[in-house]
């Protein structure tokens, strides 16, 4: 089962193509694949995909295991993956097999996380233009990137934002809305920093996510499209900005109404618009099914298609 969800799943990384809204997907793609690989030379010590029931996706427990043995193999010196010693059930080949496994994890770069970058857009009198990025992994395995462009007074009361020749520097009150508020909704996020001092103006705020997968059979929240033999990838973008001309909601696979969530705003972020849509990546049955959804919807879903295994 491992062998046939890395196989499906790298299939669909491979045909995923993201943005700057995104965590970058290749960097994803190429950390999975030798995630694959060191898990097939040390099954003893590599861990399986073993995936939440839910989104289909590694929850951060293996991810934190894997990026373990990572860390290991950055510490390790240079040795050959197929190296002699490698077979058998002995202590000594066991630890060879995981050094080796290590190594093809640290030859690669680690999982593609920004956490807290900030670029200064520009610098007018006392107010600065940044913009703020911040990537996690949820519990359930969701890689998301939240991102805003917000106004700030230069070293004001907040202290949110300290500005020096173009370089700024986050306090942690900022830093710790990203954090505690990626799981919501664009709107709500934007609620959150709004919030966080008078002197904070939210000009935009993004939010991408890749995931929900399902393949193999595995994935609850997708199953119904993928069924047990197929494949869909998800990666659903939302973002809410003055420039955008009226809400509109692209998304197929949204639970809740935007039109809600955006009335739910506070008067002063009334003037933000928001635009939600999703990309995704499916096996011929399960995109004709999505189409399918879609339409219902009257929505205008494009998908991705890759060939079912062969």
């Amino acid at each position: 089962m491992s062998e046939a969800w890395f196989a499906a799943s790298l299939r669909l990384l491979d045909a995923a193509r993201g943005n700057d809204r995104f965590v970058k997907v290749r960097a994803l793609r190429q950390f999975w694949s030798a995630w694959q690989r060191a898990a097939r030379l040390s099954p003893e010590t590599v861990p399986p995909p073993l995936v939440d029931e839910s989104t289909g996706m590694p929850p951060w427990s293996t991810w934190a295991e894997v990026l373990a043995e990572q860390r290991l193999g950055a510490t390790l010196p240079p040795g050959d993956v197929d190296a002699a010693g490698l077979a058998g059930d002995g202590a000594r080949a066991r630890l060879r097999r995981r050094e080796a496994a290590a190594r093809l994890l640290a030859a690669v770069p680690p999982l593609p996380l920004e956490t807290g970058r900030v670029e200064v857009r520009r610098v007018e009198g006392r107010r600065a233009l940044v913009t703020l990025t911040l990537d996690r992994i949820g519990a359930a395995g969701l890689f998301v990137r939240v991102g805003a462009d917000v106004s700030v007074v230069v070293d004001g009361a907040a202290r949110s934002i300290m500005v020096d020749d173009d370089r700024a520097r986050v306090a942690a009150p900022l830093v710790a809305v990203l954090e505690r508020s990626a799981a919501l909704p664009a709107p709500a996020l934007a609620v959150q920093l709004a919030a966080s001092g008078d002197d904070v103006v939210v000009e935009r705020v993004t939010r991408g996510v890749v995931g929900p997968l399902s393949v193999a059979g595995r994935g609850r929240a997708l199953q119904d499209l993928a069924g047990d033999d197929g494949g869909v990838l998800v990666m659903s973008f939302e973002e809410l900005h003055a420039e955008i001309a009226d809400n509109a909601d692209n998304d197929v696979f949204a639970g809740d109404d935007l039109q809600t969530l955006w009335q739910a705003l506070p008067t002063s972020l009334r003037g933000l618009k928001v635009f939600r849509d999703a990309r995704v990546v499916a096996t011929p049955t399960a995109a004709e099914r999505i189409r399918s959804l879609a339409a219902r919807r009257r929505m205008k879903t494009v998908v991705t298609v890759v060939d079912d295994p062969g």
